[in-house]
């Protein structure tokens, strides 16, 4: 962990993080702990962990991904093989207004759009 990677991702609101270790493990790549205090200080609406180290894998990555969103207060999903979300459905208002434009409405249309072509 390194306060000046973390500072980079300051007003995102959807984190993606790799999670290799286990909390108190230590070693290559972000631990539970570490990613603890990259949430608490960036504070997005969401984080998803995934690309999991053996650590994770044998503790299971949806309870890492439950106790990390009770420590850190952020919503955390436990990323799995062909996951799909709805970015836009974790839009805050004030945050990442360059994405803000893409609503359902805009989807649905371009859908219509393609399947139309």
């Amino acid at each position: 962990y390194n306060n000046e990677i973390a500072d980079q991702y300051l007003r995102s609101n959807i984190l993606i993080l790799n999670l290799a270790n286990s909390f108190g493990h230590t070693g290559e790549g972000l631990n539970s702990g570490d990613i603890i205090q990259i949430l608490k200080k960036i504070k997005p609406d969401l984080a998803i962990i995934t690309h999991y180290g053996k650590t994770i894998l044998q503790s299971t990555p949806l309870y890492e991904a439950r106790e990390i969103q009770r420590q850190s207060g952020v919503s955390v999903l436990a990323a799995k093989e062909g996951m799909k979300i709805d970015p836009t459905a974790y839009l805050g208002e004030s945050k990442q207004k360059v994405l803000q434009f893409i609503t359902k409405k805009t989807i649905e249309t371009e859908n219509q759009q393609n399947n139309q072509n």
